[in-house]
């Protein structure tokens, strides 16, 4: 446009996994300071997106920089993180994650792990209810504590329409029915869409929903995620992932699965 752009001494990139490297010519050649330097951070076993091969033909980043080790998702759940990454080779010419020295040396509370194995929209609602009264039922949890991740819009609208009867439950999501037809109700629809995803935070307030693809770089200390329809292993990695540990307080994860191919990844997740 021949408009000339303001130009910085630095580009910080979270997420370079789902980056292109149009992008970064772009950042590179236009926006960075002759001299400038770039930093680029990715977890290609989060390349849900299938644009990460261009950062292994990249030229001129030289050796990587790798974070060794987990610190912010809780250590037992380690074990069933690197089954996942392992049996699905997700990033695992890269690294697979370690417990950081100095939670080997503290007393990590344990996580406060469920697997349950159900199958219709009507069941994972009504067990979900069950489950957040639970997680609440002792006062450790507060309902902005809570998120819960799904694979699908549809399937996440429908639990949440369920929680919004409940009385004094508030809930924050980005859910949105598909609408294939007519093209005036699809537009409405993506907008709407939209709008749920700006107003969309962590520090919002009752039960959080996403999917799970939108709340890749967010984290949570209580996860439920539900799993359905195809298994996607990067998906799964990726909810699994979100869930935040901390020292004085453990994480809640449950898992609410219907497909039977990530049914046998159970045990592994029994096991940490």
């Amino acid at each position: 446009t021949g408009t000339s752009l303001e130009r910085y001494d630095a580009i910080l990139i979270d997420e370079g996994q789902d980056f292109k490297q149009t992008w970064w010519d772009f950042l590179r050649d236009h926006v960075l300071v002759p001299g400038g330097e770039m930093l680029l951070v990715c977890d290609q076993a989060q390349d849900v997106y299938e644009r990460g091969t261009w950062l292994d033909e990249m030229k001129g980043f030289g050796a990587w920089t790798e974070l060794k080790e987990s610190y912010r998702v809780p250590p037992d759940l380690l074990p069933f993180m690197r089954a996942m990454l392992s049996e699905n080779n997700l990033g695992t010419q890269h690294l697979i994650p370690e417990v950081p020295v100095e939670k080997q040396l503290t007393l990590w509370p344990t996580t406060q792990l469920k697997w349950l194995n159900l199958k219709g929209a009507t069941e994972i609602a009504n067990s979900i209810k069950v489950e957040i009264e639970k997680m609440t039922g002792d006062d450790e949890l507060a309902h902005t504590d809570i998120t819960i991740l799904c694979e699908t819009h549809d399937l996440g609208r429908e639990i949440f329409d369920s929680l919004n009867k409940i009385r004094r439950l508030t809930t924050t999501h980005i859910f949105v029915k598909n609408v294939n037809s007519p093209k005036n109700a699809r537009k409405a629809a993506g907008v709407e869409r939209q709008n749920r995803k700006k107003r969309f935070w962590g520090g919002a307030g009752g039960v959080k929903g996403c999917t799970v693809q939108s709340f890749k770089g967010w984290e949570s200390r209580a996860i439920i995620y539900v799993s359905s329809g195809e298994f996607v292993a990067s998906n799964a990695f990726i909810a699994i992932s979100r869930v935040k540990g901390e020292f004085e307080r453990p994480a809640v994860l449950t898992v609410i699965n219907s497909c039977d191919e990530f049914a046998k990844y159970e045990k592994y997740f029994m096991q940490s």
